[in-house]
């Protein structure tokens, strides 16, 4: 992660205190914000969702599909 106030200080030096400081400034922020947020979500540990989907699997490693009592091995021979 960057340090923001040596990079605000950065741009302050380049720029001075103008409209085009500012708009480097905001854009520093945003960047900071997605780099912190992607980050954040990495730790999170979440599997990809498939589609629009959930992907259910079953402990046997066969996808699970939905029945009207919910979801079932699909696997005929799994009795787990």
């Amino acid at each position: 992660m960057m340090n923001i106030q040596n990079e605000v200080q950065k741009i302050h030096n380049q720029y001075g205190m103008s409209e085009k400081a500012n708009y480097k400034i905001q854009l520093l922020c945003e960047q900071y914000a997605k780099e912190y947020h992607d980050s954040e979500v990495k730790k999170l540990n979440i599997p990809a969702v498939v589609g629009q989907s959930e992907q259910l699997v079953c402990s046997c490693g066969c996808k699970k599909v939905k029945t009207n009592s919910g979801y079932e091995c699909g696997n005929a021979k799994c009795n787990l």
